[in-house]
């Protein structure tokens, strides 16, 4: 069996642990050569399941067998190619099966990214956000998406509700600008919600928590707005 062959259903292991719902984000944030070993792992997995179902072939429907050696005179050339079509497949069939978010959280509690349970918990549970950066400046939000898995990596994408700072002095949390009634101003007249975006490169993110405006209202001394203001812009057909 030649170099080649032994390559391809290392392909087909790593388009199953990239394309798996359970694997895919553990993929991701792993480093190259993990990626590698574990590419090489489930490959040989594959590589084993498409040699037997080769086998059953070649036993079940002889000449099919013998028209593909006759068409790839190569030993072992169905198993290589079976290997990357079960790669590419099988998560298709899978992931209807396996929660994508679940996987993302347990990945995520094994490296450590606190804040990229919270922003999901938001994501999940349809909450605000409050996230404090490196410049001092903080926003509150409502999280779109987050294209990191790991401290340090990607963004985050929220659009603002507010935005402030944090007291030098007290640590304590400083709203100064309400976006609230621009928005609900705009997506009047049609405009997208996803205009209002604000993309934060995860390196600049101290902090991040899930944000109750109620609360913040009674135990913070100063706040921009009402908590009626920003019902009434979550409560509007067009709000978040």
């Amino acid at each position: 069996m030649g170099l080649g062959l032994l390559l391809i259903p290392a392909l087909g292991g790593y388009l199953f642990i990239t394309r798996f719902n359970g694997t895919r984000d553990r993929a991701t944030s792993a480093g190259g050569y993990h990626v590698v070993f574990r590419s090489a792992v489930a490959g040989a997995v594959l590589f084993a399941v498409s040699h037997l179902l080769a086998l059953s072939i070649e036993w079940l429907m002889p000449q099919v067998g013998r028209l593909w050696q006759v068409a790839f005179p190569i030993e072992y050339s169905g198993t290589a190619v079976a290997s990357v079509t079960l790669g590419w497949g099988l998560p298709l069939a899978v992931n209807p099966f396996v929660n994508r978010l679940d996987a993302r959280r347990q990945t995520a509690l094994e490296s450590g990214d606190h804040i990229g349970l919270v922003v999901d918990e938001a994501i999940e549970n349809a909450k605000f956000i409050e996230v404090s950066l490196s410049s001092g400046k903080c926003y509150v939000g409502v999280p779109l998406a987050r294209t990191f898995l790991a401290r340090g990596d990607g963004d985050l994408v929220l659009i603002p509700i507010f935005s402030g700072h944090r007291d030098n002095a007290t640590r304590e949390l400083k709203l100064t600008v309400n976006y609230a009634p621009v928005l609900r101003s705009e997506l009047s007249r049609n405009t997208a919600l996803e205009d209002f975006r604000v993309a934060v490169p995860m390196r600049e993110v101290l902090s991040a928590r899930i944000f109750d405006l109620d609360a913040y209202a009674k135990f913070q001394s100063v706040r921009v707005g009402t908590v009626d203001e920003l019902d009434e812009f979550r409560d509007s057909p067009d709000g978040c």
